[in-house]
């Protein structure tokens, strides 16, 4: 397995080099990247991968799938991933970030899910396909309301793929989220190093630890302390999986004052020490 010193972040970007919120990437022009597509990496932003025809190699953090014709993929924010296309596939991906959309109905998406992936029949990619085809023309040919267009075009998709995963039971690891748990869920992303107590996250979102335990507990079926080392551990892995940057400093940036420390809490959570878990993940 070919690691990398540490693992790529890439914004969002137009074709001039300036922030974007909104983008179809198409895959015809492998030389249109601004990065190194061939190297696993992660975005600031989500991804909806829609594979047309062919077949390609789809690895998202720890998973790989293999993507055929009809299929659309989820990459998450916080997601690492790497596409590999085979010679004869064709395919386009949607980018954009969370100012674009309402985070109620990115939570109804199957990002960050066991089962990130989403096989459509012929008549619903056709139907996306149409879509996808109207808000083109709206990126091509700026008119007065374009951009209020092509938002609500894609929401309709981003809708049709929420009732479609609906349907194939793609979404039944995703629960409907109140502000809390939403609010809660997004606070560990951003402080998980800083290994705050379940109490001050309460604080935070300025309810009582009682009613945060019991959210969480009735729309997701865990505890905030296990949803605050399945964070903490997922991101190690992603770490000792993707990068071969020593285990010492890992734990210091997941914010760990002693690598031991970091070492006992990894293998209590996945059964490896940190060394194991990497030396079986690169066989």
């Amino acid at each position: 397995m070919n690691r990398t010193n540490k693992i790529a972040q890439h914004p969002l970007l137009d074709e001039n080099g300036n922030p974007a919120d909104f983008l179809i990437e198409e895959w015809g022009d492998m030389n249109a990247f601004s990065y190194d597509y061939l190297k696993a990496h992660r975005h600031n932003f989500y991804e909806v991968l829609f594979f047309q025809k062919g077949q390609a190699k789809h690895d998202i953090d720890f998973d790989s799938y293999t993507a055929k014709g009809g299929e659309v993929h989820f990459v998450a924010p916080d997601n690492v991933h790497l596409l590999l296309r085979g010679k004869n596939s064709q395919g386009f991906s949607i980018q954009f970030t969370n100012h674009h959309f309402s985070d109620d109905l990115l939570t109804k998406l199957p990002f960050n899910t066991t089962k990130p992936t989403l096989t459509l029949s012929r008549e619903a990619f056709k139907t996306v396909n149409y879509l996808i085809d109207q808000i083109r023309l709206e990126l091509e040919n700026r008119q007065p309301m374009s951009d209020s267009l092509i938002r609500s075009y894609f929401e309709v998709v981003l809708n049709l793929l929420i009732r479609n995963a609906s349907r194939s039971n793609t979404l039944q690891s995703v629960a409907h989220q109140s502000h809390h748990v939403d609010g809660f869920k997004k606070l560990v992303k951003a402080h998980y190093s800083q290994h705050y107590t379940v109490g001050q996250y309460a604080d935070m979102l300025h309810i009582s630890v009682k009613h945060l335990i019991e959210s969480c507990k009735e729309q997701t079926g865990k505890t905030p302390l296990k949803h605050l080392q399945e964070t903490l551990i997922s991101e190690a892995k992603r770490q000792l999986f993707h990068t071969q940057t020593p285990i010492k400093e890992i734990a210091y940036a997941l914010g760990f004052e002693d690598p031991a420390n970091f070492s006992k809490y990894f293998k209590s959570a996945s059964g490896f020490s940190p060394m194991a878990y990497r030396q079986e993940a690169g066989k």
